[in-house]
């Protein structure tokens, strides 16, 4: 059993079970959680993102904008929902910077386009007619609306 399950029961249990009886102690107060390895991930190989890549149908507004995202994510790390909850104000085109508002810890940060990002999000953002603010939008056929769990 994991210590996280077992410690959220144990809880549960000194709360609910055990709330009138002063005998019982939580054993698990004294039990140290145990140290997990943080191992870094494998990088994706190149040929992936190549195949990946060529998915993306140029010159329309989906391929576009899948092109975009993903080289987006390759040259920033960023999270998938960092990314969705990005807003057309909040990505300079010009300077390749995306602020990040709510990143992992509710901490903000900025992170920089590569060349090709930028130029892939130029041609995403010349379909854009919508007045959405998120950057990220399904195809105006389907109403324009974020990608996220946010709306317009």
């Amino acid at each position: 059993m994991h210590y996280r399950v077992l410690r959220a029961f144990l809880r549960w249990y000194e709360d609910e079970a055990e709330s009138e009886r002063t005998a019982w102690r939580n054993p698990i107060k004294k039990v140290k959680a145990p140290k997990v390895s943080k191992e870094p991930l494998d990088p994706v190989e190149f040929d992936v993102v190549d195949k990946m890549m060529g998915t993306c149908v140029r010159g329309t507004f989906a391929g576009d904008r899948d092109a975009a995202i993903l080289l987006v994510l390759l040259d920033t790390g960023i999270r998938a929902n960092e990314l969705l909850a990005v807003n057309l104000d909040e990505a300079s085109q010009a300077r390749g910077e995306v602020f990040i508002r709510k990143g992992k810890g509710a901490k903000s940060r900025t992170v920089y386009l590569g060349k090709k990002a930028r130029k892939s999000l130029r041609r995403y953002l010349r379909h854009r007619r919508d007045g959405c603010r998120s950057l990220w939008v399904t195809h105006p056929r389907y109403g324009s609306d974020a990608l996220s769990l946010s709306r317009c």
